[in-house]
């Protein structure tokens, strides 16, 4: 079987070896996160990992609702670029409610990656 190469990796890269030079380190989560897409739109999604700086949701959707707002379809994933929020299903803390303001960073097969915008949760 031949490794994987990482979206973004280096020609001759595996996904083990690109993820070895990421600045922050990642911590495996999982947690339900309700991904709230331009024009209101829904996608409940499984989390993967978290870093510092963002995070990595799974595809395919747990669940969709509402407009896409021109996204494809109700379970793709929206483009590199999207600004989008994100609220956490499971609750980690008090504050449930709380929506987090991210950016979609990278897509792959198996998800999508986003980075958090500055700022405090809405």
């Amino acid at each position: 079987m031949t490794p994987r190469r990482a979206a973004g990796a280096v020609q001759g890269e595996t996904v083990s070896e690109s993820r070895d030079k990421r600045r922050y380190r990642r911590l495996p989560v999982t947690m339900t996160v309700e991904l709230v897409l331009p024009g209101g739109a829904t996608q409940l999604l499984r989390s993967r990992d978290i870093s510092e700086v963002g995070l990595f949701l799974e595809y395919p959707v747990i669940s969709a609702s509402g407009n896409q707002g021109g996204q494809s379809g109700a379970h793709d994933p929206p483009q590199v670029g999207t600004e989008v929020y994100l609220k956490v299903v499971q609750a980690l803390t008090e504050d449930a409610s709380a929506r987090i303001k991210a950016r979609v960073v990278r897509i792959c097969d198996e998800g999508i990656a986003l980075r958090f915008e500055n700022g405090p949760p809405r």
